[in-house]
């Protein structure tokens, strides 16, 4: 197969749209779960301007955070999902005026994040024990699982309220309208109408879809599509206008135990990220892409579905609307994700066999990793003093020999995998590891690196896989970490946020991926720290001493509503 790079283009926008921010977003809580509101006031102490009303209160649900919770509350069903939490976030919305006001949709740790198969048989998708590749693979035209943030995307498109044909099928995975494109998610808002546009839409339910699987894309599917371009469509209606960004503000906890403090640290970590008297300081940064020579080349390649191969990213004011088959001459862009993030953060060919590293040279910089070895890549081949800004990696499908928790116990001394900078971002190819919140839950035989290590470990946000998501639904690297360093401007912010960046990589929705952490994080140029990973989470006020006073914040933060 041969090797596609592409360049990356120039990705300045035109025009500077309001950045997303603390107006844009609803918080979503589940009201049977005190620590999931505790999440939500936490949250809003870091962004006081946050109102009231926007913030949903959820009834019925179970508690995935209780002390008593294992991964079984952390999965619904579809019926629950749509009477507990899909319509009463739609009535309120429409009820409130903010359908196309709201542009990021917030979960909280004690909601369920798993939605299962309506079909007994595939019911094993999404339990941790259960799971495989080959049920997800051999019927991924057909599963309706999905996680609970991805479904909330396309909201508003799977309501049964839509007249079929219009409405979006839930069965299957659907291509994100907002893959690729480097702008921000509110340059969309002149034609932002959710409700008004979303009985437009066309959505084959006919036998093509049923050759080859492929994904579903919204337009007009002619048959002559699948010799040219590989089943896009023509016409194409949905676009970034018409779908909520979704994160989750969940953390690493062990059965007994609340994830607050988890979240806490997380928050504190974003936080710092965009604090100038901290801030992202290149010369301490490290982006690293950490490929893996044993494994099959092919689990880093897959199709960009969202746009035809001439172009490398997508802009407002050329596409408002993703372009369809009319601009396609031959098949879906192909080409190795890990190569190409190296090469757009560097613009660097990435060499075989060896470790490299090279200057980041777009955006707030920093310096980029290439470790195409046997090696397990870990701090040790990083500069002293630097910590990561991003990791990505094969994890245990690399072939180097990895325990499940490489994260925590490969680094130096057994210890974590990599020191990080406030800000650090996760995303690996394994298919399971955002399968459970739990760090302590025996998810074998396909035990795999988990998001909520990479907390653990001192990172600040990660995206991952809520059951197996077949390889075309990898994370793309190369949108996810150019877009968070992008600063076009050159004023030493970044230009859009962790859950704009996040979903530009995203080749799919109403699907099983999920991210964690603070969506309005914005990285920022500073004198720049290392994340300290031995403070108690408990010292709730942070003045590293636990005493009364914590004790009381705690009570508060759990119970006194």
């Amino acid at each position: 197969m041969s090797v596609m790079l592409w360049g990356a283009g120039s990705l300045r926008g035109q025009g500077h749209p309001t950045p997303l921010g603390p107006a844009d977003v609803l918080i979503l809580v589940n009201a049977d779960s005190p620590c999931s509101r505790s999440v939500a006031d936490l949250y809003r102490r870091f962004y006081p301007g946050i109102a009231d009303e926007q913030v949903v209160y959820l009834y019925g649900l179970p508690d995935s955070a209780a002390l008593s919770a294992t991964p079984a509350q952390e999965i619904i069903t579809r019926q629950q999902f749509e009477t507990l939490i899909a319509q009463p976030v739609r009535d309120y919305l429409i009820a409130t005026g903010l359908v196309n006001n709201v542009y990021c949709i917030i979960t909280t740790a004690g909601m369920p994040y798993r939605i299962k198969d309506t079909n007994p048989l595939l019911a094993n998708v999404v339990y941790p024990n259960g799971s495989n590749p080959t049920l997800t693979l051999d019927n991924r035209d057909v599963v309706n699982a999905a996680s609970v943030e991805s479904e909330l995307a396309v909201l508003f498109q799977i309501d049964s309220a839509v007249p079929a044909g219009a409405r979006m099928p839930i069965n299957g995975r659907v291509v994100n309208p907002y893959q690729g494109y480097a702008d921000g998610i509110k340059s969309w808002a002149s034609i932002r109408d959710i409700i008004g546009r979303r009985t437009s839409f066309r959505w084959d339910t006919g036998t093509l879809w049923m050759i080859q699987k492929p994904p579903r894309i919204e337009g007009e599917l002619r048959w002559e599509n699948w010799q040219m371009c590989g089943f896009s469509a023509y016409n194409r209606r949905l676009s970034p206008a018409d779908i909520y960004l979704v994160a989750r503000l969940d953390g690493p906890r062990q059965a007994g135990t609340y994830p607050i403090f988890s979240v806490h640290q997380m928050l504190k970590r974003a936080a710092a990220a965009g604090n100038p008297s901290i801030g992202y300081n290149p010369a301490l940064s490290t982006a690293v892409i950490d490929n893996a020579p044993n494994a099959p080349d092919v689990y880093a390649y897959s199709r960009i579905l969202n746009f035809p191969p001439q172009y490398d990213v997508l802009s407002f004011s050329q596409h408002s609307i993703p372009p369809g088959a009319e601009e396609y001459s031959g098949q879906f862009s192909e080409g190795n994700h890990f190569m190409r993030t190296f090469y757009w953060l560097t613009g660097m060919s990435p060499p075989s066999d060896v470790i490299v590293t090279h200057d980041i040279d777009i955006g707030l910089g920093g310096v980029a990793v290439w470790d195409d070895t046997n090696t397990i890549m870990n701090q040790n081949y990083l500069a002293s003093g630097a910590g990561i800004i991003g990791l990505l990696t094969y994890g245990r499908n690399g072939g180097d020999g990895r325990p499940a928790g490489y994260l925590l116990t490969s680094g130096p001394d057994g210890g974590n995998l990599f020191k990080c900078v406030p800000g650090a971002v996760f995303a690996s190819l394994e298919s399971f590891n955002a399968v459970t919140m739990f760090t302590d839950v025996n998810t074998l035989p396909s035990a795999q690196g988990k998001i909520v290590d990479f907390i653990q470990m001192g990172g600040t946000a990660a995206v991952g896989h809520s059951f197996e998501p077949v390889r075309c639904a990898a994370i793309q690297g190369e949108f996810l970490f150019r877009n968070l360093l992008r600063d076009d401007d050159m004023d030493g912010v970044g230009d859009l946020t962790l859950v704009e960046a996040a979903f530009s990589a995203l080749p799919y929705l109403s699907w099983s991926e999920v991210l964690i952490g603070d969506p309005l994080m914005r990285l920022r140029h500073g004198p720049g720290a290392l994340v300290n990973t031995v403070e108690c989470r408990e010292d709730v006020d942070g003045n590293g001493i636990i005493r009364f006073s914590d004790m009381v914040a705690v009570q508060w933060y759990l119970f006194a509503r």
